[in-house]
This record gives C-alpha cells, sequence and structure tokens, in this order.
C-alpha cells in the first residue's frame, strides 16, 4: 500500500512540475482539430489526399501552420498496379511553449509528435519500418 501512495504521489509531483514549468501536456486547440472524426477519408485506404487536404484547410483557417507531405515507397508487398505512397499533415502547433510540429494521417486516430527535422524522416516514421521511403515532398 505504501509503494502505491509513493507512485501516486511520484506522478502527482510530477505532473504539478510539468504545467508549472511550462511544459503543455496533451493537445492544444490544432490537435483537437486534428483528432476530429468527421474529416472525409478518416480511415479509409487509399483516401489518404482527401483526407490530407481536408485537414490542412481545416488547421490553416484557424490560423495554423500547415503543410500536406507525400512520399513513395518501396514494400515488400507487391503492388503491381502502381507505386506505393501515402500523404499526410504536418503543421505546427501554436498553442502553449515551443512550437511543436505533429503529423497526422488518415489511418492514426491521434497526431505524431514529430521530432524529426526532414521530411525524408518524417515520412520514414508513417511508412513504416518495413517499407523504405524512396521521395518525399511537401506537396502543398
Amino acid at each position: 500500500m505504501i509503494k502505491y501512495k509513493l507512485a501516486i504521489a511520484f506522478v502527482a509531483a510530477t505532473l504539478a512540475s510539468c504545467t508549472s514549468s511550462g511544459i503543455r501536456i496533451g493537445y492544444g486547440k490544432a490537435g483537437h482539430i486534428a483528432k476530429n472524426m468527421t474529416i472525409p477519408g478518416l480511415g479509409i485506404d487509399g483516401d489518404c489526399y482527401i483526407y490530407a487536404q481536408e485537414l490542412c484547410k481545416r488547421l490553416r483557417d484557424a490560423g495554423y501552420e500547415a503543410y500536406i507531405v507525400g512520399f513513395t515507397y518501396e514494400t515488400q508487398t507487391p503492388h503491381f498496379d502502381k507505386l506505393p505512397g501515402h500523404a499526410f499533415v504536418v503543421y505546427r502547433d501554436t498553442d502553449g511553449e515551443g512550437y511543436r510540429w505533429y503529423a497526422k494521417d488518415n489511418q492514426n486516430w491521434m497526431p505524431v509528435l514529430l521530432p524529426e527535422k526532414s521530411v525524408m524522416e518524417m515520412s520514414q516514421r508513417f511508412a513504416g519500418i518495413e517499407n523504405f521511403v524512396t521521395s518525399a515532398r511537401i506537396v502543398k
């Protein structure tokens, strides 16, 4: 019982120090826009660009810096009809300190914090470990 009380006290103290030192936990308004479940294309294979266009528009309309990133990749799973590719949105969350960059695509339910600096590195995160990104660029 004492271990649990100490653990709870430790977590409470950590959260208190994080919020008092200016570190924001969770998402700001931009994150809430990105988590909206009504954006067309969410969860639908092949609709990543439709989703990215709408999410990017909503973020920009709300005053956030946002870009659509498109990439192609090599995969071990054969795609005979087309070169595999994907699109996602990178946006800067200006709520709170730090102005952190996040990414969101139509296959993930939550935005992903991006510590990576290059478009290739960001794209590789979304392509997955079994795929190799061959090209990536900011589309719009």
